[in-house]
């Protein structure tokens, strides 16, 4: 069994462990300084600006048009943040992770 999603916290500057960086069929994305996400699923990235989050997979307005978004609308945004990203679960669908950051770091995480 392959991972799909794994989420390194990490508050040093230790690199990746040998061992995960040999992990094939996928690739790293870096979120913020300390947070890192793993990935073997295919799918889109959407990203928060400023590095305060990241949807990975593919997500669709809940009340919209039926295709896959490729960034958020600024209006959006704010919600989503201060929300800790219930905001993604409650106006988006699909299948998808969501990662939202906060100023002290991970302020929520949605799994659809």
């Amino acid at each position: 069994m392959s991972a799909r999603y794994l989420l390194r916290l990490s508050r040093d500057a230790q690199p990746l462990s040998p061992e995960l960086d040999r992990m094939s069929g996928g690739q790293w994305l870096t979120i913020a300084d300390d947070i890192t996400l793993f990935t073997s699923a295919k799918g889109r990235v959407v990203l928060l600006p400023e590095g305060r989050g990241i949807v990975f997979g593919h997500i669709f307005h809940r009340y919209g048009p039926a295709e896959a978004l490729e960034e958020f609308a600024a209006p959006e945004i704010g919600p989503i943040e201060a929300s800790g990203g219930l905001h993604l679960f409650e106006r988006y669908w699909g299948r998808y992770l969501g990662v939202v950051m906060n100023r002290t770091g991970i302020a929520g995480g949605q799994f659809s």
